[in-house]
């Protein structure tokens, strides 16, 4: 409702107009006038009243306007209005219908006493009252709709569970071209009270490109105390809109949106690709699509029923539909109390053989033994010998046919759907509690194990174990039912509005009339025409018999079809497999056709573009999609253009490389044309197939790396199973594993090489999986020389089960790099992979030559890689010594130590570790990391198995250097730790320990000396005889000291860690000596504790004892030896640097 109020003299009169148009007091538009204001009322709105409301008061004098504007939030539904607001009830996929009601529902202790909007008011519920069953679902859609903004979308609603056995309520949304997606599911009884909840649809693409919808699916629980309310649904947040424009229809496609005009429904051609344009116009065999669009008059004597199987009057109606031929499973099966019965059965329930009818000529029936109901008793029973009757073991007709998910199916099919032979349920393997099941292959869907999508087997094919059987579903038709109604009532349902017809057009259908009591059919035109109407006559038989209605050339009308009741209950009348035959107009579209396709394309690296061209004829012009390794490409102006059908990618990287597909359709066929395109690798892209391209880990301000991947990620229902680039198990991609160890909120980083971008609409395209419950959020961040970042993407939460595209500005920087950082989410289901990540529209410039080159992490600075790992930090951030071997394992990686085969050496947390020690040596925790290996290993002879680690090469060592590190082991009696340094010399053992130990964290060094192109190694072996160990090492808080080859290698430099390298007491000038020490002096609080050099109790000092015999005063004088000046630079620069401890109450100097 909206007002207007005006004034003026004399008093202004208003009138209403709607975008423009006079709007008329009408049913859907209701005015009112109080005085001074005008309003307008519009019932039931829905997205065809969008626009402008103008209000125009005028009096003579003047005129005057003011203007609202009015919009329909697509999806959001109170239910007052009779239209649902679009939603839809689903005629595929579902067993029954929501119903619209207001005040309670009819069954007691269950259900709402009244609507949430007013108390009063409506809403819509599942009724579980008979003849609903277990696991029977109602299904309600909205229609499709598609966002004009990038937010999430939450979509509110308010549901109702009260009854001791309800079912399920399930919320679910479909993206274009993807699957249903379950968002929130809830069973079992909640409270008397209206709940609400919120759920969040996380923003896609596809959202706006390709449209989605909404769905809730009801259950039906064990009994009648199970119904399931829903009420007040509001989708907010996003902005939504109709994906339709309001003059058009939407085609209810299972995968996504289809718009035509309205003037092309009920035209006899299908202009929907599922068809469904035409499916709701008459033509029908009452099964997947329900009533195909017949409409019950609502001025007749009651309705038309959808029925399966028997009627439930006796001695009138078919027995079953005429599409499906259920009839014929009576003679394997009763339905209702089998007096229809006539198969061949003749064994009781207690096994016994049944006698001949002959021997009892009472009952009428000679010449076999079969089992039969002549007297109307509860099930088919024969007599037995000497004397007596049993009844029969004969299944159900229902339990032959499928109804619903086919728990009730007790048929013997027992081959799927592919055609792969079911297993004996008592003798498979795969899970002990279905053996139960039986001692028999068939097809069943046991209670234990239920399956929505109905009955299926264990198979012999281990990888897949189980499979769904194709059963045959019990068949519909239409009846009237005469017990109901008076007699001479009449019921007449009829068809929608059909437009042009052609002139061989006709309608036909079956029809079956069965009972002494039955009364009329008659079927009628009404067009341009006139009314026409016609009885058809009983027939002779029970029989389903066919009848045909020439129509010839028609315009705008209906059929409709009447049945009459007539003298009695028996009376059943009812109808199947109604169909408009060669009704197509003259001039009907034609399937199109490919004119041309371009050949396969080869592109250098100097190209930066391509276009393919599809060129197609036909009658309609068809539809054109392009795909690119079998997904559908997203049209937009930066990468993507469909010119005249034909397809623009500029911006290429090696990526767009593979097989495009143009694919067209009209109402009649649909085609497609293939072609290759071949794009060589460059720097401005990776595909990560190879490596790692331009892109690099963080090791500052992270907590683990990236991981490269082939195939799924280890963890369940999260991350990819293949890559983008191949769309194969063998390609590769990068991701972050959100399993434990990894917390919420941690991050790991990758970063490309510094770059400078020229150009303004520079721009990263790539492509993100984000699929699980847990999924954290990708951002995507731009680093610029003095570490300040800016996000210029972020990537929130869980999206479907596929790779999406993507595309961030990055424009003009200058020493900048591109971040990806992955953040984990709450749970281990929460997996992020990227891949296909390119630069475009950039004019790229790299800091450094990335052949000869590499750069710091957190400064715009290249180092030669000739100077990564050579012991002198060329970076502030020591980026370029951070993979180099010295390591305590507390940070992400193992700063570049290598094991020689996956199942070797691992990072582990003490916690983890159930053979080691347990905790780590530089925290003392359970906490904390260290390099483990723990074998069984098993030998003949002299053969040697060994687990090591690595370092990298380093370029040249200096003669002082030394590895230090801490292990914990148990070497059994053969197991060996080893030292080895490998390097332009040769290779030799440093350090060598065989046999058991403590299993406690022990200190150890050894000298590397100098060397060039040094390998340090860390072995773990089992050396002897035949004989089987397990054993195991652990090593911690490694650390390379000394190793520079120009650290304290000249004249007069001296670390102390060999000896003391030239310098010498001057006994004759003093009184005491320096003494070379390591670890605390003697006295207390006084003198280190620990060396400088290697900062632990292990490492040399040269340092003055004062304690007595000393005397204040004493001297004690160490002298180099004599040096020269080298020449070069000016010699007042030469300088002498030193650390020096002085602690202690009483110091004297030092000189």
């Amino acid at each position: 409702m909206t007002y207007c109020f005006t004034y003026g003299n004399p008093q202004p009169q208003t009138t209403w107009l709607f975008n423009n148009m006079l709007i008329r007091n009408t049913r859907h538009y209701n005015y009112s006038f109080t005085d001074s204001f005008s309003g307008l009322g519009v019932r039931d709105m829905q997205p065809h009243d969008e626009g402008s409301y103008t209000c125009m008061a005028s009096n003579g004098i003047q005129a005057v306007t003011a203007t609202t504007t009015a919009r329909v939030r697509v999806g959001s539904c109170d239910f007052e209005a009779p239209s649902l607001c679009g939603w839809l009830q689903s005629v595929r996929h579902d067993t029954f219908n929501w119903t619209r009601v207001r005040g309670g529902t009819p069954s007691s202790d269950t259900g709402p006493i009244g609507d949430h909007t007013t108390g009063y008011g409506y809403y819509v519920y599942l009724e579980s009252s008979s003849p609903r069953r277990q696991g029977d679902t109602a299904i309600l859609e909205s229609p499709w709709m598609k966002t004009t903004n990038y937010l999430d979308c939450h979509v509110g609603f308010w549901y109702h569970m009260f009854g001791e056995h309800t079912g399920t309520l399930k919320m679910s949304y479909q993206l274009g071209y993807s699957d249903w997606v379950t968002a929130w599911n809830l069973t079992g009884e909640q409270d008397t009270d209206w709940n609400s909840t919120v759920v969040k649809i996380p923003y896609n693409y596809r959202m706006q490109y390709y449209g989605f919808r909404l769905r809730f699916e009801g259950v039906r629980g064990v009994s009648y105390k199970g119904d399931i309310a829903l009420d007040d649904i509001s989708v907010d947040g996003c902005e939504t809109t109709t994906y339709c424009h309001t003059e058009t229809y939407t085609c209810p496609s299972d995968t996504r949106p289809h718009c035509i005009t309205k003037d092309w429904l009920c035209d006899f051609i299908s202009d929907c690709p599922d068809q469904s344009d035409e499916r709701v116009c008459g033509s029908c065999d009452f099964e997947q699509w329900g009533e195909c669009g017949w409409m019950q008059r609502t001025d007749d004597d009651g309705n038309w029923q959808r029925n399966s199987l028997a009627t439930m009057s006796y001695n009138t109606g078919p027995v079953s539909d005429h599409t499906t031929h259920a009839d014929q499973l009576n003679k394997a099966c009763i339905d209702g109390n089998g007096e229809r019965y006539n198969g061949t059965i003749s064994t009781t329930v207690d096994g016994r053989t049944c006698a001949s009818w002959d021997d009892y000529p009472y009952w009428g029936i000679t010449g076999h033994n079969y089992c039969r109901n002549p007297d109307g008793d509860t099930k088919p029973w024969c007599f037995i010998k000497p004397y007596g009757w049993k009844y029969c073991d004969i299944p159900s007709c229902d339990e032959l046919c499928l109804k619903g998910d086919g728990v009730s199916y007790k048929g013997t099919l027992a081959k799927t759907i592919t055609g792969k032979s079911c297993i004996n349920w008592d003798t498979q393997t795969y899970n002990p509690s279905d053996k139960s099941v039986g001692k028999h292959n068939f097809c069943r869907n046991p209670s234990r194990h239920r399956r929505a999508d109905g009955p299926w087997c264990y198979v012999s094919d281990s990888s897949i174990k189980w499979e769904f059987c194709d059963v045959p579903a019990c068949g519909h038709y239409m009846y009237l039912e005469a017990s109901n109604l008076q007699i001479g009532a009449e019921v007449t349902m009829e068809t929608p509005k059909l437009l042009t017809s052609g002139p061989n057009c006709a309608f036909e259908f079956w029809y079956h009339m069965r009972g002494d009591g039955i009364g009329k059919l008659f079927v009628a035109v009404n067009s341009s025409k006139g009314y026409i109407r016609e009885e058809i006559k009983k027939p002779d038989s029970v029989d389903w018999y066919k009848y045909t209605v020439p129509l010839g050339a028609q315009s705008d009308f209906t059929v409709s079809l009447t049945g009459v009741r007539g003298e009695t209950y028996r009376g059943d009348i009812a109808i199947d497999d109604t169909k408009f035959v060669g009704c197509a107009p003259t001039g009907a579209a034609s399937a199109p056709k490919i004119l041309y396709s371009s050949p396969d394309l080869v592109l250098t690296d100097a190209d930066h573009g391509f276009m393919l061209d599809c060129q197609m004829s036909g009658n309609l012009a068809p539809d054109i999609t392009w795909y690119h390794n079998g997904e559908p490409i997203l049209l937009d102006s930066r990468r993507y253009m469909l010119i005249n059908g034909s397809l623009s990618v500029t911006c290429t990287g090696s990526f767009d490389s593979g097989t495009y597909m143009c694919y067209g359709i009209n109402q009649v066929a649909d085609v497609n044309a293939t072609m290759q395109v071949t794009i060589p690798a460059s720097r401005d892209s990776c595909d990560f197939e190879t490596d790692m391209c331009i892109w690099r880990d963080g090791v500052n301000n992270t907590d683990f790396f990236w991981s490269w991947q082939q195939g799924c990620t280890p963890s369940y229902s999260t991350g990819p199973c293949t890559d983008h680039t191949t769309g194969t198990e063998e390609g590769h991609y990068m991701y972050v594993e959100a399993s434990w160890p990894r917390t919420e909120n941690d991050k790991a980083e990758l970063q490309s090489e510094w770059l400078s971008t020229m150009d303004s609409r520079c721009h990263v395209s790539f492509f993100y999986h984000s699929y699980g419950e847990s999924v954290g959020k990708l951002e995507v961040q731009v680093m610029g020389d003095r570490m300040h970042r800016f996000p210029v993407s972020v990537l929130d939460g869980n999206s479907t089960d596929t790779w999406i595209s993507a595309s961030v500005d990055i424009g003009r920087v200058s020493k900048a790099r591109v971040v990806f950082r992955g953040v984990v989410g709450s749970g281990y289901d929460g997996d992020i992979a990227i891949d296909d990540v390119a630069f475009h529209n950039c004019k790229l410039e790299y800091l450094c030559n990335l052949t000869m080159e590499t750069s710091c992490e957190t400064e715009p600075k290249c180092i030669n890689r000739t100077n990564v790992c050579d012991f002198q930090p060329n970076c502030k951030d020591r980026t370029d010594e951070a993979n180099c071997g010295t390591c305590d394992f507390e940070k992400p990686g193992t700063c570049g130590w290598v094991s020689n085969h996956p199942a070797a050496f691992k990072k582990m947390p003490g916690a983890e570790d159930l053979y080691g020690p347990g905790y780590d040596h530089t925290l003392g925790t359970g906490d904390g990391h260290y390099m483990m290996a723990e074998t069984t290993l098993y030998h003949d002879g002299d053969d040697h198995d060994s687990e090591t680690i690595s370092t990298p090469v380093f370029a040249k060592t200096g003669k002082r250097c030394r590895i230090r590190f801490y292990y914990a082991a148990d070497l059994g009696e053969n197991g060996t730790m080893a030292i080895s340094v490998k390097n332009d010399a040769g290779s030799n053992v440093v350090l060598s320990k065989t046999g058991n130990t403590t299993g406690n964290w022990t200190f150890a060094t050894a000298r590397l000396g100098e060397g060039t192109n040094v390998q340090v190694s860390i072995s773990l072996s089992l050396v002897g005889d035949d004989s089987s160990e397990s054993y195991w090492l652990a090593v911690d808080d490694v650390r390379f000291t000394d190793c520079d080859p120009g650290h304290l290698n000249g004249p007069g430099e001296c670390d102390f860690e060999l000896d003391t390298c030239g310098y010498s007491n001057l006994a004759a000038r003093d009184d005491f000596d320096w003494t070379r020490h390591q670890g605390p002096t003697p006295s207390y609080n006084t003198g280190p504790k620990t060396d400088h050099t290697t900062l632990t109790p292990e490492g040399w000092y040269y340092y003055i004892e004062t304690s007595y015999p000393r005397q204040p005063g004493d001297t004690a004088v160490a002298q180099s030896r004599w040096l020269t000046y080298g020449g070069g630079n000016d010699a007042t620069q030469c300088k002498l640097e030193f650390w020096y401890h002085m602690m202690g109450d009483h110091i004297g100097s030092l000189n």
